[in-house]
């Protein structure tokens, strides 16, 4: 269930507007975002208990040799993120990128911004695709 059918659903259960629905919906999140912020536990009975807990940061190594992974493919996980936490997805990745090759599916262009080299896949007629790519550096040295 997305946002939208939650609020037709919280609107036909309860006999408010879809508009009043929305915004008690809004006031529920950011409730609920603000206590998590400042590190309080959230416990809704019969519904679920959320906390947050801080954790080390996880690296990726190889078993045998305790090297850094040599790649990490992520498909499409900025697609459910705003643009500021795309970029900030985005850049972490990038910091992250001089111990480990990142192959990342996406859509969205301010993910496409932070990369080194696109390679995407066209159609132009159907059962017919066509790989192209650009290396980033290049076409700026080009453009210049």
């Amino acid at each position: 269930m997305n946002k939208t059918e939650l609020i037709a659903a919280m609107a036909e259960n309860s006999g408010l507007t879809k508009k009043d629905c929305e915004a008690a919906l809004a006031a529920f999140t950011g409730a609920v975002e603000s206590a998590m912020k400042s590190g309080d536990k959230i416990q809704l009975v019969g519904f679920g208990t959320f906390e947050t807990k801080a954790r080390p940061a996880r690296v990726g190594r190889n078993p045998r040799t305790g090297e850094p992974a040599p790649f990490c493919l992520l498909d499409e996980v900025d697609a459910p993120l705003d643009e500021a936490n795309q970029a900030r997805l985005a850049g972490l990745c990038r910091r992250m990128s001089s111990e480990t090759q990142f192959l990342m599916i996406t859509h969205h262009r301010v993910t496409m911004e932070f990369a080194g080299a696109l390679v995407g896949v066209t159609m132009k007629e159907p059962g017919v695709s066509r790989v192209v790519s650009v290396d980033i550096e290049n076409a700026v040295r080009m453009a210049n």
